[in-house]
Protein backbone atom coordinates (compact mmCIF):
# COMPACT_ATOMS: atom_id res chain seq x y z
CA UNK A 1 0.00 0.00 0.00
CA UNK A 2 1.47 3.45 -0.79
CA UNK A 3 2.09 6.13 1.77
CA UNK A 4 -0.63 8.52 -0.41
CA UNK A 5 -3.22 5.76 -0.42
CA UNK A 6 -2.41 5.37 3.94
CA UNK A 7 -3.02 8.56 4.53
CA UNK A 8 -6.03 9.39 1.86
CA UNK A 9 -7.21 5.51 4.30
CA UNK A 10 -6.34 7.19 8.05
CA UNK A 11 -7.83 10.76 7.11
CA UNK A 12 -11.28 8.76 5.75
CA UNK A 13 -11.49 7.03 8.76
CA UNK A 14 -11.10 9.90 11.14
CA UNK A 15 -13.90 12.01 9.30
CA UNK A 16 -16.00 9.05 9.54
CA UNK A 17 -17.98 9.72 13.15
CA UNK A 18 -20.34 6.55 13.30
CA UNK A 19 -20.33 3.56 11.73
CA UNK A 20 -22.73 3.96 9.21
CA UNK A 21 -20.84 6.55 7.57
CA UNK A 22 -17.80 3.91 7.73
CA UNK A 23 -20.33 1.05 6.16
CA UNK A 24 -21.85 4.08 3.05
CA UNK A 25 -17.72 4.94 2.90
CA UNK A 26 -16.76 1.21 2.51
CA UNK A 27 -19.32 0.88 -0.24
CA UNK A 28 -18.23 3.48 -2.15
CA UNK A 29 -15.18 2.13 -3.17
CA UNK A 30 -12.64 3.09 -0.31
CA UNK A 31 -11.19 0.54 2.08
CA UNK A 32 -12.00 0.99 5.93
CA UNK A 33 -9.86 -1.24 8.08
CA UNK A 34 -11.31 -4.09 9.71
CA UNK A 35 -9.77 -3.42 12.94
CA UNK A 36 -11.58 0.39 13.29
CA UNK A 37 -15.19 -1.29 12.48
CA UNK A 38 -14.32 -3.88 15.34
CA UNK A 39 -13.16 -1.37 17.69
CA UNK A 40 -16.70 0.84 16.71
CA UNK A 41 -19.00 -2.31 17.14
CA UNK A 42 -17.58 -3.18 20.41
CA UNK A 43 -17.35 0.56 21.87
CA UNK A 44 -21.20 0.79 21.12
CA UNK A 45 -21.67 -2.34 23.17
CA UNK A 46 -19.78 -0.85 25.85
CA UNK A 47 -22.17 2.58 25.06
CA UNK A 48 -24.86 0.01 25.58
CA UNK A 49 -23.67 -2.16 28.76
CA UNK A 50 -22.96 0.96 30.45
CA UNK A 51 -26.44 2.44 29.73
CA UNK A 52 -28.61 -0.78 30.66
CA UNK A 53 -25.89 -0.61 34.04
CA UNK A 54 -27.09 3.11 35.03
CA UNK A 55 -30.47 2.57 34.17
CA UNK A 56 -30.41 -0.46 36.66
CA UNK A 57 -28.59 1.23 39.42
CA UNK A 58 -30.94 4.01 39.15
CA UNK A 59 -33.98 1.81 39.52
CA UNK A 60 -32.11 0.42 42.70
CA UNK A 61 -31.17 3.37 44.32
CA UNK A 62 -35.35 4.54 43.71
CA UNK A 63 -36.65 1.45 45.53
CA UNK A 64 -34.26 1.83 48.15
CA UNK A 65 -35.04 5.47 48.84
CA UNK A 66 -38.40 4.20 48.83
CA UNK A 67 -38.07 1.73 51.51
CA UNK A 68 -36.06 4.24 53.28
CA UNK A 69 -38.92 6.42 53.31
CA UNK A 70 -41.50 4.06 54.54
CA UNK A 71 -38.80 2.60 57.37
CA UNK A 72 -39.15 6.16 59.29
CA UNK A 73 -42.60 7.02 58.32
CA UNK A 74 -43.88 3.48 60.10
CA UNK A 75 -41.20 3.74 62.97
CA UNK A 76 -42.98 5.53 65.94
CA UNK A 77 -41.61 8.98 66.87
CA UNK A 78 -40.09 9.34 70.47
CA UNK A 79 -39.68 13.20 69.99
CA UNK A 80 -41.16 15.36 72.90
CA UNK A 81 -41.07 18.50 73.77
Amino acid sequence: MSLLLAKLLIATVLRCNDREEMVEVAKAGQVVPESVLKKQKRSEEWALAKKQESELLKKKKDADRKLIFHRVRLQPTSLTL
